[in-house]
């Protein structure tokens, strides 16, 4: 799974590692409140989870780091800026860690 700001991008893959199927799960968050974020990164997380309970296949989380890109936002268009900062991947995380996933 790569997480992105807009959208959770999946991938599925067989045994030898090779793509078999990829989609998409929508994940806006900007200009919502917390608990209409909150409620976006859950029903995207839920979905996320019966896909790969039906396929039987672990879900793989990106580990990512923004503290380093958030430091330096004076630099960035507008448009970016409030996009990470309106980021939420520790509420992914943590959406996944609730359900009994470990990403």
């Amino acid at each position: 799974m790569d997480l992105n700001a807009a959208h959770l991008a999946m991938r599925e893959t067989g045994a030898s590692g090779n793509p078999v199927k990829a989609f998409s799960v929508p994940l806006v968050t900007y200009g919502k409140a917390l608990r209409q974020a909150e409620a976006v990164i859950g029903d995207g997380a839920a979905s996320v989870v019966v896909c790969t309970r039906e396929a039987g296949k672990p879900i793989v989380l990106e580990r990512l780091d923004f503290r380093q890109k958030k430091a330096v936002l004076e630099g960035e268009s507008p448009r970016n800026s409030r996009m990470l900062s309106s980021f939420s991947y520790a509420g992914v995380r943590a959406c996944f860690r609730s359900r009994g996933i470990r990403p």
